[in-house]
């Protein structure tokens, strides 16, 4: 999954292609509609009111659509700030990046900066929209005596197959650290990077808070009984593709997360866990309401209705509203606004 997804070369998020949105593989929330931003701004606006010299990190930026969002609801409250920077290894994703910027919102692209990592000492707000499920996981395997095993890949001449070795100790080591119960027949999902993501961005973080939303469940959830065969799937031109090992580097692959672990790694970490909850509890908390209202007298009735629909994607229990879940941590800063 590593190198299928981070390959220098090969790998699909270090391609130049479009992934986001109609064109891509996927949809997030950002290429769905702005008012996932508008609501992020009404969130953070008092915040950098506060904190004059904030600046904003955006991990995992796709195609900009966020940051564009982000900059034009901010620019209208004269909150804009101190410096924009997008988050992104891939050179080629970058190229794409600046081009859609620049179509789209030219004054943000004399303000954004390029980074292959959070930077140094950072003060500020961190924002992190499905980075998380794209973390590489390991597999685990009970067999009906609820033995264990762990599920890799080989070659086998030109193709990639599944295979079964003795199990790893480290997984089996999680799998009793996070109080993971055994069933017989079942595929299990374990995550070793979340706690080095946490790791990074305490390391870069001075003060502020961070902002992430990823499809997931709490631990009960994620692993119960009747979840057989986990979460991770693959998917290409907005197709769920069953094959997981077909065409390394050309289709998107992703977990959910356990949101259990996020918390327990993002504590150990020095964050402080200001609140988790839905995408939906999120959206309304912070003013999708008013947003939709603000916009009626403002559009004709096509476009409107669009925007309620776009709107609905969002928050529907059914659509992404509980599925996906939204976290706020705040690291050395103590006027928290929770959400």
């Amino acid at each position: 999954m590593q190198r299928a997804l981070y390959h220098p070369t090969h790998g699909y998020y270090r391609s130049a292609r479009i992934k986001q949105g109609q064109r891509g593989d996927y949809i997030t929330s950002p290429s769905i509609s702005p008012v996932f931003a508008q609501c992020i701004s009404n969130h953070i606006a008092p915040l950098l009111r506060q904190n004059p010299t904030w600046s904003i990190a955006e991990i995992g930026p796709g195609l900009g659509d966020l940051a564009c969002d982000l900059y034009e609801s901010l620019s209208v409250r004269d909150q804009l700030p101190v410096e924009y920077h997008l988050v992104e290894p891939s050179q080629q994703s970058r190229i794409i990046q600046m081009q859609h910027i620049s179509e789209r919102c030219a004054p943000l692209a004399e303000l954004v900066e390029w980074s292959e990592h959070i930077p140094n000492d950072f003060h500020g707000i961190i924002i992190a929209n499905e980075v998380l499920d794209a973390l590489p996981v390991y597999l685990l395997e009970t067999c009906s005596q609820m033995n264990l095993r762990s599920v890799q890949v080989e070659q086998d001449n030109d193709h990639a197959i599944w295979t079964h070795t003795a199990p790893d100790s480290r997984l089996v080591d999680a799998l009793d650290m996070r109080n993971i119960p055994l069933f017989p027949n079942y595929r299990y999902e374990i995550s070793l990077d979340i706690q080095e993501f946490f790791q990074g961005l305490a390391q870069r973080m001075a003060s502020g808070i961070c902002l992430l939303f990823d499809y997931g469940y709490s631990r009960s959830e994620y692993y119960h009984p009747q979840r057989k065969m986990g979460t991770l799937t693959a998917y290409s031109q907005h197709r769920q593709c069953d094959d997981l090992l077909d065409q390394p580097g050309q289709q998107d692959i992703s977990c959910h997360v356990d949101f259990n672990l996020v918390a327990d790694a993002a504590t150990a970490c020095g964050f402080e866990i200001q609140d988790i909850c839905t995408q939906e509890f999120f959206l309304y908390q912070n003013g999708i309401s008013q947003v939709l209202q603000n916009q009626a007298s403002q559009l004709n009735c096509i476009d409107y209705q669009r925007l309620r629909h776009d709107a609905y994607l969002l928050t529907a229990p059914e659509e992404m509203g509980t599925l996906v879940k939204a976290v706020c941590l705040s690291k050395n800063y103590s006027n928290q606004s929770r959400m």
